[in-house]
């Protein structure tokens, strides 16, 4: 009984670790938490590998979903910051340029006439 009860802490241990990890949000992690519960009294196993295997459909595709979202904005970011970057500095350079081909233009003061 004691056993049960230590194993059932460590897989629920585990799930906590594996939720914190990914940074859910408190309504996930509730969810989450109670079907893991739920499914440790009924005595039967839960593992963090196979975790979306025990979630209802629907509380599975949401996490994943999460989980997605989070990902793209780690890679997005930079890249839409490169982006930026980059096109700031082609308008810049475009920039500098007119003001160049304009100088050219110009007389220059020996020609003016002074």
């Amino acid at each position: 009984m004691e056993e049960e009860k230590e194993k059932i802490k460590e897989e629920k241990r585990e799930i906590d670790i594996w939720i914190f990890k990914h940074k859910l949000p408190s309504e996930m992690k509730s969810q989450i938490s109670q079907k893991v519960i739920e499914r440790l009294e009924k005595k039967k196993d839960v593992h963090v590998e196979n975790l979306f295997h025990h979630l209802p459909q629907e509380l599975g595709k949401a996490v994943k979903r999460y989980l997605c979202l989070d990902l793209l904005k780690k890679k997005i970011e930079p890249f839409a910051a490169y982006v930026a970057k980059a096109a700031w500095r082609r308008h810049h350079e475009n920039k500098n340029l007119e003001l160049a081909k304009g100088n050219r233009n110009l007389p220059s003061s020996s020609t003016r006439g002074n």
